[in-house]
């Protein structure tokens, strides 16, 4: 074998070898602080069958997305500290200033009571709140959808980097304000009103939701991670670093209004916790931008980006 395709398959097994081992701890952890899941299997399964393909695009995809994976296994190792963040979650704080910054817009009461009482017994609440759930799941879709067009094709453009520069920037910030001053969403005031909550009383069976929302609910590691919003903060940061053209910025601005709308009428953020989120993600973006020009050189992306998106000096 030629000396340079044995260093190519030293460099490669030891990669492999390091996601293998990492995946394998994680999982190994995770099944005994918490039982074995599907999930944990889920990753596991994905993770290690791309880095033992050995092919470029899988190496490619888990060297490129890696900040991602360590948001998803940071804000699942959350469920580990529920005991302790359960005893100090914010309740009537945010309500309170839901109630004062916007309750003069909803005759004194907060944005997510308010459109609960306006549909309530109306023909249009469950076309309503059918139309708004998928705009508030597709946060889960959207963003990392719009980043895999940008990946799809190697090299990876600059501006594919710039996202996820500004989201590990986004998500380091959010899980650290997660720890320190967890919040309540809104839907939890209307089911217990302020008493603190506890383990017993956020059992997902005891509050009987349809069998499919009992699942994600019991998978959720955090039910205390209202402020800042994600859903607030990545339609703006996508917006922010989109490429610039109208058309684009038209369309994700229609549909940031679209997702911060569903999100208030369904309970599940105040319109503080929308903005606090919208407050993050600009900077976050800002610096990303300007880091990945200054690291990378605006040169290279002029040559990578498309000729649409390429502004004359």
């Amino acid at each position: 074998m030629p000396e340079s395709e044995r260093t190519l398959f030293w460099q490669l097994t030891r990669w492999q070898l390091v996601w293998i081992i990492g995946i394998a701890v994680y999982v190994g952890l995770a099944f005994v602080k918490f039982g074995i899941a599907f999930r944990y299997l889920c990753v596991g399964v994905i993770v290690v069958g791309l880095a033992a393909s050995g092919r470029a695009n899988s190496r490619r995809f888990l060297h490129d997305w890696f900040p991602l994976l360590l948001f998803w296994i940071g804000y699942d190792a959350m469920r580990g500290l529920a005991d302790e963040t359960a005893l100090r979650v914010a309740v009537q704080e945010p309500f309170e200033w839901e109630r004062a910054l916007f309750g003069w817009l909803m005759g004194g009461r907060v944005a997510p009571l308010y459109f609960l009482n306006l549909l309530s017994g109306s023909s249009w609440r469950v076309p309503v709140n059918a139309i708004a759930d998928v705009f508030y799941w597709s946060h889960f879709v959207v963003v990392p959808g719009y980043m895999l067009t940008l990946w799809w094709r190697p090299p990876t453009p600059l501006r594919f980097k710039k996202f996820v520069a500004g989201l590990t920037l986004l998500h380091a910030f959010a899980l650290a304000t997660y720890f320190l001053y967890p919040a309540a969403p809104p839907w939890y005031v209307f089911q217990f009103g302020f008493q603190p909550p506890t383990l017993e009383l956020l059992d997902p069976y005891q509050l009987n939701p349809p069998t499919f929302f009992q699942q994600i609910w019991a998978a959720n590691p955090n039910w205390f991670a209202a402020i800042p919003s994600l859903h607030g903060a990545y339609p703006v940061f996508l917006f922010c670093l989109v490429k610039p053209t109208a058309h684009a910025r038209r369309r994700v601005a229609f549909y940031c209004l679209a997702v911060w709308l569903a999100t208030v009428v369904r309970g599940h953020h105040y319109i503080i916790d929308l903005l606090l989120g919208a407050l993050y993600a600009v900077p976050c973006a800002w610096v990303a931008d300007r880091y990945v020009r200054e690291t990378r050189g605006s040169n290279q992306l002029a040559v990578e980006a498309p000729a649409e998106e390429r502004v004359p000096r």
